[in-house]
C-alpha cells in the first residue's frame, strides 16, 4: 500500500481533452466529492483551503468542460480541481457518498465518479445540521452576491449541486440510475455494516440509512 503513492505526479490538462462528456462529468463530480467529504471528515484550515478551490472551480468550469471538450481554460482549472480534491481527500477520507459509490459499483456496475456525484447531495442533507456553516461558505464562493441566512445558503448550495448534475446530464436519483426499489434495504444494510464511516460528522444507524437511501432513490432532498 505505501508503494502505491507516486513520487511525482504530472497533471496535463491536454490529456483530458479527448475524454467524452460523460467521463468528464463523472470524474468532475468525483473530484468534488473528494474535496467536500475530505473536509467534512477532517475539517481544518488545510483541507478547507483545498476544498474551497475545488468547489469554486468545479461549479465554474465543469459544465463548460462537458459542453466543449476543447475548452482549454475549463480543462486547466478542472485539472486543478481534481488535484485539490484529492489533497483534501487524503487528509479526511471518503464518507457516505463514497460508500454508496462502492455499493453501486458492486451491485449495479455504476462507475465510481457517477455514484459519488449522484449521491453526494443526499449525504450532505443527512449531515446538514452538522455542516451547514461549511455549505453556506461554499455557496458564497460560487455566488458572492447571494443573500440569506446560514441555513438558507446551505440549502441553496445543495440545490445548486442538483442543478449542476442536471446541467452536465447526470441523473439526480438512484431511480435515474436504474436502481430498483427492492435493492434499497440491501444498500442501507451495507452502508452501516460494511462501509460505516467513523469520520462522518454524524453517526448513522440502520433506520437512518434506510431513509437516506430511499431519499436518494426518490430524488427528494429531505432531512433524515
Amino acid at each position: 500500500y505505501p508503494h502505491d503513492y507516486a513520487t511525482v505526479a504530472l497533471i496535463d490538462p491536454l490529456l483530458t481533452v479527448t475524454a467524452p462528456p460523460k467521463v468528464t462529468a463523472s470524474t468532475g463530480m468525483d473530484a468534488l466529492s473528494h474535496a467536500v467529504e475530505g473536509f467534512e471528515g477532517r475539517p481544518n484550515p488545510l483541507t478547507e483551503t483545498f476544498t474551497n478551490r475545488c468547489v469554486e472551480f468545479v461549479f465554474k468550469y465543469l459544465d463548460r468542460a462537458c459542453k466543449d471538450p476543447e475548452d482549454l481554460e475549463a480543462r486547466y482549472y478542472m485539472s486543478y480541481a481534481a488535484a485539490f480534491g484529492m489533497m483534501s481527500y487524503t487528509q479526511g477520507g471518503g464518507l457516505y457518498a463514497h460508500s454508496m459509490s462502492y455499493i453501486l459499483a458492486i451491485h449495479n456496475n455504476v462507475t465510481h465518479g457517477l455514484g459519488c456525484g449522484v449521491t453526494l447531495p443526499y449525504t450532505l442533507m443527512f449531515n446538514f445540521d452538522f455542516i451547514k456553516d461549511k455549505l453556506a461558505r461554499f455557496m458564497k464562493l460560487i455566488n458572492p452576491g447571494v443573500e440569506g441566512s446560514e441555513e438558507e445558503l446551505a440549502k441553496k448550495l445543495i440545490d445548486s449541486l442538483i442543478k449542476l448534475l442536471e446541467q452536465i446530464d447526470l441523473p439526480i436519483s438512484l431511480k435515474g440510475l436504474g436502481i430498483t426499489e427492492d435493492q434499497l434495504k440491501i444498500f442501507a444494510d451495507e452502508l452501516v455494516n460494511k462501509y460505516y464511516r467513523t469520520k462522518n460528522p454524524r453517526p448513522m444507524v440502520i433506520d437512518e440509512a434506510e431513509r437516506l437511501v430511499y431519499s436518494m432513490w426518490e430524488g427528494k432532498l429531505t432531512k433524515i
